[in-house]
Formats: structure tokens, C-alpha cells, sequence
């Protein structure tokens, strides 16, 4: 139970640089390694960790049991995680200002959503329209 409780709190707390609305978990993940400024041979390993965390988060939400196979490793990463987040968490305090729409505009300009990020989700999105004329319509919306 302890590690769930202080697991919702830290993964909560990257939520702080996100901004109001929904933002998919990758613009989130992306958003932390801008701030971090992680070399590129870094990026994967803390993707899979931030990425694995939100998993146990998202477990621990909905009550079912953490596929924990080696304790030892699982508070290791834990304890990685934890200190990332920290990490996150004060470079977003040192770059990121205070001001409503001055904060906006640096999250946006981390990792944000550009125009062809949000044609093409709909592109993906429409894929998974079973009628085909309306699936071809909305395809043909978005490249007009």
C-alpha cells in the first residue's frame, strides 16, 4: 500500500508541467526530457522509466495488483524514478514563469502539439471508422 500511495503522488506531481486540458502521456514524457535537457543516447531509458511509472500508476488506479517480479530492481527504478521527477519538477520551477499565459507559451514551445501532430492523430483516428465513405470524408476534411 505504500508504494501506491507515494507512486500516485510522485507520477501526480509531473503533472504540474503539463498544461490545462488533456496532453497525451507522450507530450509529457517529451515536455520532461526538454527540460532536462537529456542527451540523445539518454532519451529511450527514461521514456521506457517514465513511461513504465505511469503504467503502475495507471494499475494502481484501477485496483489491480503490480506485475512485480524482482522487488530489489522495482524500488532501484523506483527510487530513479522519484529522483527524475525531482529533477523535472525543479527545472521546470527555474525555466518555466508563473504568469498564466507566459506559461503556455514555454510549455508549448517545449514539446508542444503542433498543427501536423493534431491532422495526423485524426488521420489515425479515422482509421478506426468502420463506414468507409465516412471514413473518406473525414480523411479528405483533413487534407483540404
Amino acid at each position: 500500500m505504500w508504494f501506491s500511495v507515494r507512486n500516485l503522488d510522485v507520477t501526480q506531481l509531473l503533472t504540474l508541467v503539463r498544461q490545462p486540458g488533456a496532453e497525451s502521456g507522450r507530450l509529457l514524457r517529451d515536455r520532461a526530457i526538454a527540460l532536462l535537457r537529456v542527451q540523445d543516447n539518454h532519451v529511450k531509458p527514461i521514456k521506457k522509466l517514465l513511461n513504465d511509472f505511469y503504467g503502475y500508476r495507471s494499475t494502481i488506479a484501477h485496483g489491480d495488483p503490480l506485475p512485480i517480479d524482482n522487488a530489489d530492481e522495482f524500488h532501484r527504478q523506483m527510487w530513479v524514478f522519484e529522483t527524475l521527477v525531482r529533477s523535472v519538477l525543479k527545472a521546470a520551477l527555474q525555466m518555466i514563469p508563473a504568469e498564466a499565459e507566459l506559461r503556455r507559451q514555454a510549455l508549448t514551445e517545449l514539446s508542444g502539439v503542433t498543427e501536423e501532430d493534431q491532422i495526423e492523430f485524426l488521420r489515425q483516428r479515422a482509421k478506426g471508422v468502420e463506414d468507409a465513405a465516412r471514413r473518406e470524408r473525414i480523411v479528405a476534411a483533413l487534407e483540404a
